[in-house]
C-alpha cells in the first residue's frame, strides 16, 4: 500500500483546526433566509417601500470569523503543508517557448 499516514503530531494540528471552528449548533439562532427574503419582500410591498430591508443571512459563515478563530494555527501547518520557500500565488517561471 503506498498511501502515507499523518503523523500523530499533524492529526493533533488539524484536530486543533477542527476544534478551533466548531460551535454549538442551535436552530433558532438562525433564521430560514427564503422566508426572510419572502417578508422582507412582502412588506416593502405592503408598505409602499422602494426596496425591501436588508437581510443578513446568518447561515453563510463568516471567513473574517473563521480566519481569527485559526489564526494562531496557519503558520505551523504552512510548514507542515508547504515546502520550505514557497511562496503562495507565485507561479513557476516557464522556458523559453520554441520558435
Amino acid at each position: 500500500n503506498d498511501t502515507s499516514r499523518a503523523a500523530t503530531d499533524e492529526v493533533d494540528l488539524f484536530k486543533s483546526v477542527i476544534r478551533g471552528l466548531k460551535f454549538k449548533y442551535r436552530p433558532d439562532r438562525f433564521e430560514n433566509p427564503a422566508l426572510q427574503t419572502l417578508w422582507r419582500n412582502i412588506e416593502a410591498t405592503a408598505l409602499n417601500k422602494g426596496e425591501p430591508d436588508e437581510f443578513i443571512d446568518l447561515t453563510v459563515p463568516s471567513v473574517e470569523n473563521q480566519n481569527r478563530k485559526i489564526a494562531g494555527f496557519v503558520d505551523e501547518l504552512k510548514q507542515m503543508i508547504f515546502p520550505p520557500g514557497y511562496v503562495m500565488g507565485a507561479t513557476k517561471k516557464s522556458a523559453a517557448k520554441r520558435k
